[in-house]
This record gives C-alpha cells, sequence and structure tokens, in this order.
C-alpha cells in the first residue's frame, strides 16, 4: 500500500535544548558541478562539487529551559539581539508522518539568517526565519518508531564489527541522566550504560559512547535497543570510515584524560583499530593522558599519525626510577608514521636520577617519519631515539629539560631538523650517529651486517634554538648540512663532528660536511665535569688515517678513491683515508655574558642549569658559581687528516684567556697527507687573548693557505701580562698565528692587533702583505721589545708591513692612525712613521747612468731606520738594479 506523507511537528535546539516547534518548513537542497571538460572533448564533464542546504521555517509554541512561555526570551534566542557570535548555530529538526505512523526526520545544523517575529491578540506567537545550513545534514534516516512511542530497534548495516557507536539525540528526557541500552550481541545479551546527561550533549546534539569497554571485544552488534522508554531517536549504524574516515578519538575507547587514570589500553586501542582501518589519525583531544609506568610500551603502526590540539592535549609518561624500564611508545618495522600537535610529559623534575630510564618515542627501521608542533618535556631518557629511519622531517617541535639526547637518529639518512626549539637538553639536543658491526642493534633485513648498510648521510639541521643545552652531536657525517641555528649559553660542545670516540656508533669517514651560519654564544667550560678537558664552540674530529690499516693497504700511506663508505673504520684491516670536504663558514661566536658582578648562574636572570655530567655532582638541576674560567672554551677546532678543509668567513670574540679562536690540529703520524689543501681566511678575531690561529702539527705534510684574516686579539686588556699601559711585561703568552715548525703554506694580507707575539715560529711558510697594528714607542718595532706598545715581538724573518697607531691609552687619540705605509712610490716617501726594513717599491721606472757601465734602476727604498725622518742614506737606502748599460 502506498503511503501519504504529511508535516509533523518538528522542533529547533538552542545549545542541544529544544526552544520551539517547528510547523512548516521547506528545505533547499544545492550541488555546484565541477567542469572537468577538455580539449578534447566534445560534451562536456563534470564531477560533483560543493553541495549546500538551506531553507525556511515556521516556528510556534515556544517554551524556555523552566517550562515558561514568553515572547521575550525567544526574541534574545532566536533574533540575538545582543549580537551574533560564531557559535550562534541551532539544529533544526524537520519531521515527515507517513500512514504507517513511522516518524522521517531531516536534522541540519544551521545559521538563522533571517527572522520575522509576529504575535497577535488571542493567536500563539510565531517566527518565520530563513536558514542557511552548516556542513552535512546529520540525519535523513527512516526510523522504526519516533520520540515517546515503542521502543526503537536498529540492525547495523552489512553486520560489521562496529567499537563506537554515535547516537544522534534529539530530545533527551529531563531528569533522566542514565540511559540504559541493550544490545543483542550474537545471540547473547549484554547491558552497558552511560552518563547521557543534558551536559553531554555537543552542539551539534551527538553523544558518543564507547562499545570496546562495555560490549567487549569487536564482537558484531546484531543490534540496539532503548529499554528505559524515554525520548531517544537513533538514527541506523555506520562503519567509523563513514565518520569522515579516518580519525579515531582516544576518548571513544575509554581514555579518560584526567592525568590520574592510566588510559594505556584506551590509546593502544584506538592505535589497535587505525591498524585495522589500514591507517588514519589517532586523535587527542584536550586532557591529560597518563601511561602509566608499569603500562606496556605503545605499538604504534604504518600509516598512523598521533595528533592533538596543542600543548592542551598531553600525553603523561609517568616514567618512575623504582620500576624496570617500560618506553612510551615504540614504531619499529614502520612506514609513513607521524607526532603532529600534541605535548609528551615526563617525571625529570621528580625523578633526576639516571635508574631504570624508559625512552619516549623509539622505533627501529622507519621509513617517513614526521614530528610537527610536538613539544616533549621533562623526560629522563631520551626523548626520540629511532635506529635506521630513513626520510624524517622534525619541525616547530620543543625539547624541554631532558636528562639525555633530544633528537636521536642513528644509522638514518635524510634527516631534516628545522626550526625546533631545544632548552635544557642535558645530553645532545641533536645526536644523529652511524652505526657499525659492534653495535647490539639487529641487522636490518636485507643485510648480512652493519658494515654493509649504507651510512647515515643526508643530514639538514637549520633554523633551530637552542639554550643551554649540549648542542648538535654527529658522530660519522657524511653529506651534512648545519646552518642558521642559533645556539645561546651552550653547555660544552655546541656542534662536534667526530668519529675517534670508539664507540659502536661514528666510525666511519666523514666527508662532504659544512656548518655556516650559525650564531653561538656564551659556551660554558665544563662547570660539572672537572675530569673532562677543553671546551669548543665547533669540534671536528678525524680518527687517524693509520688506527686499524695495515701497512701494505691503500690509505696508510697513499691515497686511494674513492673515498671509503664502510661504517666500522675501527677495526683492523679497514681503509682509512681520513676526511674530504669540510667547511666551516660564516659562524659567529661570541661570549656576551660578564664573568664578574655575578655570583651564580642564577644572577644572568636564566634560573637553573640541568646537566646529567658525571663528577661529584652527578645529573639534576645546578646553579654553579661563575668564575673567571666559566666561557673560557676554544672557538673552531679541527683536529686529523683531511683535504679540503676551508675555515672562512667567521666572527669570534670574547674568548677565553689562554684559549684559541681557531686550532687545526694534526697528529704524530708519517702516514702521508695530513692536511692538504687546509685554508683558513677571512675571519674576524677580536678580544680574544689567548691565540688567533693555531697551526699545530707534527706531520710536516700539511699544506696551509692562511688568508686575509683579522686578529685583534686583546684590545680590552684583559690578559694578565697585558698591562694598562698597553705594553707587554712578558712575551710568547698571546699569539696571532701559533705556527709549528716544519709545516708549509702561504701567509698574506692577514692583519693583526694586540697581542705579545704575531707568530712563534715562520715555519716553511711564504709570508706576503701582512700588515701589524701597532705603535712602536721609540723602538726599533723589530725583534722582541718590551716598550712597543700593541705588539711586543715581531720576528724579523716574517715580512709583516707596520701600520702606525696611537698605542698609549692616557691620549686623546688612542688608536687613531698615524702611518698606513706605502708599499709603491713614484719617489722616497717624504712624511709618516716607518718601522726599520719596510720597503717602498719604486713604480717609476727610474734609470741612473753615472757612467759607462755603471747604469741602474732605481726599484725601490729600504727604511734603515724606525721613526719619522725621510733623509736619504739616513733613514732609507736606495735599492739598485744593475741594467749592464
Amino acid at each position: 500500500m502506498s503511503q501519504v506523507y504529511s508535516g509533523k511537528d518538528g522542533y529547533l535546539l538552542i545549545n542541544g535544548v529544544e526552544q520551539l516547534k517547528v510547523t512548516k518548513w521547506m528545505l533547499n537542497g544545492s550541488l555546484e558541478m565541477l567542469e572537468t571538460t577538455t580539449l578534447e572533448q566534445y560534451q562536456k564533464t563534470f564531477v560533483p562539487g560543493v553541495q549546500e542546504f538551506s531553507g525556511t521555517a515556521s516556528l510556534l509554541y515556544y517554551t524556555d529551559e523552566s517550562g515558561r512561555n514568553d515572547a521575550a526570551t525567544a526574541l534574545r534566542k532566536v533574533l540575538r539581539v545582543d549580537g551574533v557570535k560564531d557559535g550562534d548555530i541551532v539544529v533544526l529538526t524537520l519531521r515527515l508522518s507517513s500512514t504507517d505512523s513511522l516518524a522521517h526526520d531531516i536534522s541540519i545544523a544551521a545559521y538563522v539568517t533571517s527572522v520575522t517575529f509576529n504575535a497577535s491578540v488571542g493567536e500563539v506567537s510565531a517566527a518565520d526565519i530563513v536558514f542557511q545550513g552548516s556542513g552535512a545534514l546529520y540525519e535523513a534516516a527512516l526510523l522504526s518508531t519516533f520520540a515517546g512511542e515503542n521502543t526503537p530497534t536498529i540492525v547495523p548495516q552489512n553486520n560489521n564489527f562496529i567499537d563506537t557507536l554515535k547516537l544522534a539525540v534529539s530530545k533527551l528526557q529531563q531528569g533522566s541522566p542514565r540511559q540504559v541500552l541493550q544490545t543483542n550481541n550474537t545471540g547473547t545479551s549484554a547491558e552497558w550504560s552511560s552518563n547521557l546527561s543534558l551536559n553531554n550533549l555537543q552542539a551539534d546534539g551527538n553523544v558518543t559512547l564507547s562499545a570496546s569497554t562495555t560490549i567487549g571485544g569487536n564482537a558484531p552488534l546484531t543490534s540496539v535497543s532503548v529499554i528505559n522508554g524515554s525520548s531517544v531517536a537513533v538514527s541506523p549504524f555506520r562503519k567509523l570510515s563513514d565518520y569522515g574516515g579516518d580519525v579515531v578519538n582516544v576518548k571513544d575507547y575509554g581514555a579518560v584524560g584526567n592525568g590520574i587514570v592510566d588510559d594505556t589500553s584506551a590509546i593502544q586501542a584506538a592505535l589497535n583499530r587505525v591498524n585495522t582501518l589500514g591507517g588514519g589519525v589517532v586523535y587527542f583531544p584536550p586532557g591529560r593522558y597518563r601511561k602509566a609506568d608499569t603500562s606496556p610500551t605503545l605499538l604504534m603502526y604504518s600509516n598512523t599519525t598521533l595528533r592533538g590540539d596543542g600543548d592542551c592535549s598531553v600525553i603523561v609518561h609517568d616514567d618512575l626510577p623504582t620500576n624496570p624500564r617500560k618506553d612510551l611508545l615504540v614504531a619499529d618495522n614502520t612506514q609513513n608514521i607521524a607526532f603532529v600537535n600534541f605535548k609528551i610529559e615526563g617525571t625529570v623534575y621528580a625523578h633526576t636520577v639516571e635508574t631504570n630510564q624508559s625512552q619516549t618515542l623509539t622505533g627501529f627501521n622507519v621509513v617517513n617519519l614526521r614530528m610537527l608542533g610536538v613539544t616533549i618535556q621533562g623526560v629522563r631518557f631520551m626523548a626520540t631515539a629511532f635506529t635506521y629511519a630513513r626520510d624524517v622531517i622534525v619541525q616547530e617541535c620543543r625539547f624541554v629539560d631532558v636528562l639525555r639526547d633530544g633528537a636521536r637518529f642513528t644509522a638514518s639518512s635524510n634527516v631534516s631538523i628545522v626550526g625546533n626549539v631545544f632548552y635544557r637538553v642535558a645530553d645532545d639536543a641533536i645526536a644523529l650517529h652511524s652505526i657499525d658491526p659492534d653495535t647490539n642493534f639487529p641487522v636490518p633485513a636485507g643485510f648480512t651486517s652493519w658494515d654493509n648498510v649504507p651510512p647515515s648521510s643526508g643530514i639538514t639541521i637549520s633554523g633551530n634554538t637552542f639554550e643551554a643545552c649540549q648542542g648538535i652531536k654527529i658522530l660519522g657525517a657524511k653529506t651534512a648540512l648545519i646552518t642558521n641555528n642559533v645556539m645561546r649559553r651552550m653547555l660544552r660542545l655546541p656542534i662536534v663532528i667526530d668519529n675517534t670516540v670508539n664507540l659502536p656508533e661514528g666510525n666511519t669517514p666523514i666527508f662532504c660536511v659544512q656548518i655556516v651560519n650559525n650564531i653561538i654564544t656564551d659556551t660554558f667550560y665544563n662547570f660539572n665535569a672537572p675530569t673532562d678537558t677543553g671546551g669548543y664552540a665547533i669540534k671536528i674530529k678525524i680518527r687517524d688515517r693509520s688506527a686499524g690499516a695495515l701497512s701494505s693497504q691503500p690509505g696508510y700511506s697513499s691515497d686511494v678513491s674513492p673515498y671509503n663508505w664502510v661504517n666500522n673504520i675501527d677495526a683492523a684491516g679497514k681503509v682509512n683515508v681520513g676526511s674530504w670536504g669540510i667547511t666551516v663558514a660564516q659562524n659567529t661566536i661570541a661570549t656576551t655574558l660578564p664573568v664578574t658582578g655575578v655570583s651564580t648562574y642564577s644572577d644572568y636572570g636564566y634560573g637553573n642549569l640541568l646537566d646529567r655530567q658525571g663528577g661529584s655532582l652527578g645529573p639534576g638541576f645546578y646553579n654553579p658559581s661563575i668564575t673567571s674560567t666559566f666561557f673560557a672554551v676554544d672557538g673552531i677546532y679541527f683536529e686529523g687528516p683531511v683535504r679540503g678543509l676551508v675555515i672562512e668567513s667567521n666572527m669570534l670574540s670574547g674568548g677565553g684567556i689562554n684559549t684559541s679562536a681557531i686550532v687545526i690540529k694534526g697528529y704524530a703520524s708519517s702516514n702521508g697527507l695530513d692536511r692538504a689543501s687546509a685554508v683558513v681566511r677571512n675571519n674576524t678575531v677580536t678580544d680574544w687573548p689567548g691565540t688567533g690561529i693555531e697551526l699545530n702539527s707534527a706531520n710536516s705534510a700539511s699544506h696551509y693557505v692562511v688568508l686575509g684574516n683579522w686578529l685583534d686579539l686583546d684590545p680590552l686588556f684583559r690578559h694578565p701580562s697585558h698591562a694598562s699601559t698597553n705594553k707587554w711585561t712578558s712575551s710568547s703568552v698571546v699569539y696571532g698565528i701559533n705556527v709549528v715548525s716544519g709545516i708549509c703554506g702561504v701567509a698574506a694580507y692577514n692583519t693583526v692587533q694586540h697581542m705579545s707575539d704575531i707568530v712563534t715560529d715562520a715555519g716553511a711558510f711564504s709570508w706576503h702583505n701582512n700588515y701589524a697594528i701597532y705603535d712602536p714607542n721609540g723602538t726599533d718595532g723589530l725583534g722582541d721589545e718590551p716598550d712597543c706598545r700593541g705588539i711586543r715581538k715581531i720576528l724579523r724573518q716574517v715580512a709583516f708591513n707596520a701600520i702606525i697607531y696611537d698605542g698609549n691609552p692616557l691620549s686623546a687619540a688612542f688608536k687613531e692612525i698615524i702611518t698606513v705605509p706605502d708599499i709603491a712610490a713614484i719617489s722616497i716617501p717624504t712624511s709618516g712613521t716607518y718601522v726599520k726594513g719596510h720597503v717602498v717599491k719604486n713604480v717609476a721606472g727610474t734609470v741612473v747612468n753615472p757612467g759607462a757601465g755603471q747604469e741602474y734602476y732605481v726599484i725601490g727604498w729600504q727604511r734603515i731606520t724606525t721613526g719619522s725622518g725621510h733623509v736619504l742614506n739616513t733613514d732609507w737606502k736606495e735599492l739598485r738594479c744593475l741594467t749592464g748599460a
């Protein structure tokens, strides 16, 4: 028999509460079509585009929450006389009835865009509205009954395994906070309940019930009934993928999110569900989700994203030293995984001991890993620890108060760590290491040994901010770029490249590494590690070429090509050819904090430090005392064999007393070239009262180019041997260029100022057009002159052009340049102060012929005194060359 349909009272809900009856309505649906016709087609083709719903309705029978009926409140509810807000969305339920007594509902979230309100004496007040739908229709389904009639029974579509039930609640009986639902679960009845008070309603009228903790398991649901007679309309069940597809809310699986209840099993259930779907998002709404210390480690699967709503979505990692290690999450043998926009909190503020530490995010053999907008704070062990990961992006994350490493990836390639913040990471903030067969890690599938696995390469570390951390450490670096990072108040070692540590990590030849455009300020000198020696802003250390190699093998005393690509050069018989292609350029290294006027670190206003170094202090939060050597670290330090080393255009300032700004050091070995084509050029070193450039090697087969550097080492008289008169009480304490005897190279166009000695040894260097700024102060200005101001000792065999300045600190013209010496002229100089031995080239081509066979060229003039006189044969002598005519 055919059915006849007519309108039936619907209703309008505001904030989840029925406000007005809907008596007459019209609903319009439209669909934009997107044309896909191509030039080769002769008929238009389309695909569906954006769908839209709108309509009109008449509203009657107003009542408020207390049952009152007054027009004024209705005006406020519908007309919004107090202004329109983003949250002013209503739910309209439009209802039909038919001769079979079934109700047919259409529900839609909408904004009321037009209202005509009318009231007449003796008539019911009414409003005609125009509404614009927002989003899809909530339901357009046939119900087996409607509110107030028989109990509805709904059969799920296709008998799917359903672990989340969504009930579209259209009316909820007042005073009935509990709704008892009965399920028929493959013939077995089970009861489950949920608090469905009015406060549970969302803006769209939906309430979510979790079946995973109430029905149990994933058994197919054949029916669900409302058995207490309350007015609830239930829409047909659908698969989870029908509800926005692949987003799984951990609260749908029983997670409480109060920071007290252990939510581990609920989170794992959500992870399992996404895995069953073939991938998707595990969503953490705002809350604190606790993973108890004794609960099992969470297992993550491929094609899974963990996502939250920023730092208000917190996973609490309850890592206690009293229980055995249970890491927070492991993602072994996965691909396409992501951690997005949530926070992890650990227990380091209560437990700084390194006992039974648990790692945070870990994994082995991971491909395509992303960390975006994640905060990891207060954890006692590694914040991340992934091995053999490929195609990794860590971006816009925060690592705060981490007792061990921050972003750690071993044997990993194509790793980009960009735009992150690292604050008080007590071990390496970023650790990227190669790995060799000495490790206990299982060998990846398809390889017989770690010696066959391609080593770490394709590394980019850029745009990160580091504060009070131990910086970047790469053991066994290949094709690595470290650039545009800002590092402040760093613990000991801001940037380290190394392959000499003799661990099962980093034993790989290093080449193609660039460290450029970084800012490093206020590096600490091992305040909590008294047994360690030295501290460096940038340290690169390369294994000796002969280590592990047999004398009969290539690489011991001759070069080999191509460069070694093995992972284990510390093993006997392995060929080690040293390093190649290392660039350290355009970095700024400076000390900006004073060591006087403060007692402890907190006096700077930065609180305490977190450190895990050993010694008597142990790991923990500290407020160390400030001493004169607190920032006494070297600047750029390179040690070991290399071909193609460039250190250029760096700026270094504020170094510690008796430290070195730039150090290149070799080993006492004779196994071939130690450093070939090492170039140190265009660096600016100021206020560094130790050594400007130290070239220290026992191997005579080292070749350098030292070009265009500016070295002003003690302009502020900080060194104890530099008196307030600008004189030096002793020599051999502050060096411009410290050259060990036997090495060779070229030094040209360097400028030096304020140091006790320009060079220590002329070595086998060729010195050209270098400049020294100082005040001879009545002396020859050569050799060891205690009365010289600014510079005390200039080796006579090293040709430096003297730029004379006013070196008296009591003079009003202190540091003003008096004379810049001529290098070439057309006649003998007639003004200025010159130092003995200076040569001026004659460019005029003067020829003098005093008689037959005596003709000569005047090729220049040499200074024979130090001073401002300019009398030929008294102050200058003529340099001649016979022509033979």
